[in-house]
């Protein structure tokens, strides 16, 4: 553990903190926008990964990294009312904090997970739709905003992934400040490794209360049940609109702004 693993996402003086989790891309960033929303009740701080951080690497074990985001939130939490969030693969990291956390520190206010996928055993039938995903979101983390859905079929259609990478790494020159190829592979072996962690998650016996938000245009459309079936009455469904890439941005974080707001008070 270390402690640049921890960023503060707004400027707010509030005693109650929202801590929020690392999605697949290991960074933080997708939160800032829902940070500065809510900025006059909570302070919203951040946990990456090790991987993005100077020196560190990548874990590939959900479980540790929630027992590495349990002690960071131990030690900086002292005794204050805390809350747990996490986007995408930064709810599964919540779900396994939320246990660890409610014994060693005490229950949190909430723990929301935000369009996060659970898949309880191998689907063998999904592997196209697993590579979909697995390259639409490595070009959102590499390309950004110059990746679009668009290029998704003209990233399939490649026949290595060497020349997949290639092509992708092409559409990140256009970005404001392009990363250099070094930054670009440790990126990808950043989330290489969380790619592997999340297909072999199995999660712990479910022993905290959460609420699980699916959004609207989701590319998990079972997670919601199989979180409603792995959790029964533990676990409350919410539906927000929008992606899984915009359901943090406005106008669809105010949904969810609303509900952060009216869980604290």
């Amino acid at each position: 553990m270390t402690t640049d693993q921890l960023v503060t996402l707004n400027r707010s003086c509030r005693q109650t903190v929202i801590y929020t989790f690392h999605a697949i891309s290991g960074g933080v960033t997708a939160y800032s926008t829902l940070a500065g929303t809510i900025e006059d009740v909570a302070s919203v701080k951040g946990i990456v990964s090790p991987g993005r951080v100077s020196c560190g690497r990548a874990l590939d074990n959900i479980k540790d990294m929630a027992a590495t985001a349990a002690a960071i939130i131990a030690d900086d939490s002292r005794g204050k009312p805390y809350a747990l969030l996490g986007w995408c693969m930064g709810g599964l990291i919540a779900y396994e904090a939320a246990i660890l956390t409610q014994d060693s520190v005490r229950r949190p206010a909430f723990v929301a997970l935000i369009d996060t996928n659970l898949v309880l055993q191998p689907e063998p039938s999904r592997a196209k739709e697993l590579e979909r995903i697995y390259w639409t979101s490595l070009g959102q983390i590499l390309a950004g905003q110059a990746w679009k859905n668009t290029n998704l079929t003209e990233t399939l259609s490649f026949s290595t992934d060497s020349e997949r990478f290639d092509y992708i790494f092409s559409l990140s020159k256009s970005r404001s400040s392009p990363p250099d190829l070094e930054s670009m592979k440790r990126l990808v072996d950043v989330f290489e490794a969380h790619w592997r962690s999340t297909q072999r998650y199995k999660p712990t016996s479910p022993s905290v209360e959460f609420t699980f938000f699916s959004a609207a245009d989701s590319p998990y459309p079972r997670a919601a049940q199989t979180w409603s079936e792995l959790c029964g009455d533990l676990a409350t469904i919410e539906r927000l609109s929008g992606n899984h890439f915009s359901v943090l941005e406005r106008p669809h974080l105010d949904e969810l702004s609303v509900w952060i707001r009216r869980s604290i008070q």
